[in-house]
């Protein structure tokens, strides 16, 4: 759950600059999950967890142009402790990218449609365009990220409207891999 917790903040943090507000000193009004102790992941688990994650993580060449692999969907700690490995296409492919040594029975390797390195690529194109472009379109985007539990690009919205979806889709992006959502305008106090 801290992992969780953790991840949660750290999203909010880095994305919150690619709001479109005018006033960059707009407090961020966060809510935080409830703590709940049965669902806390083991400090060692959680290291051991990282240590897997980086290690197959690392680009397959100094000169390869994604930092993952093309198979390599992301991966997270579950609610049991168990580390989840998301594997684009055949996840046959998942027990050898670790090393057996490692694998003590809590990995466990879930088929995706998406590699990681696709939805940063979204993730970069979003980014690029509320960016370079100050209109109706961008201003409508109030959060975007890439979702490792669900595999898509979760895209929040003031507006969530069809028009302004489909406005996203024309000028932006239509990439199936992105999930549109309800955003909020941030609160000043």
């Amino acid at each position: 759950m801290k992992s969780y917790i953790t991840l949660f903040l750290l999203a909010s943090f880095i994305f919150s600059s690619c709001n479109n507000t005018e006033n960059t000193n707009t407090p961020i009004r966060i809510e935080i999950p409830e703590f709940n102790p049965e669902e806390e992941v083991a400090m060692d688990e959680q290291i051991e967890a990282n240590e897997i994650l980086t290690e197959i993580s690392k680009p397959k060449t100094s000169k390869s142009k994604s930092l993952y692999e093309e198979y390599y969907g992301g991966g997270f700690m579950d609610e049991h402790g168990n580390l989840t490995i998301m594997v684009k296409g055949d996840t046959t492919i998942g027990p050898k990218i670790v090393d057996k040594k490692r694998n003590n029975g809590k990995i466990k390797f879930v088929k995706c449609k998406y590699s990681l390195a696709e939805l940063n690529e979204l993730m970069d194109s979003i980014t690029d365009y509320v960016k370079n472009n100050k209109n109706s379109t961008s201003a409508n985007i109030t959060l975007w990220f890439a979702s490792q539990w669900d595999n898509t690009v979760e895209v929040h919205l003031l507006d969530t409207t069809k028009t302004a979806i489909d406005d996203f889709k024309e000028k932006i992006s239509n990439s199936p891999a992105i999930k549109f959502l309800q955003g909020e305008e941030f609160i000043e106090e």
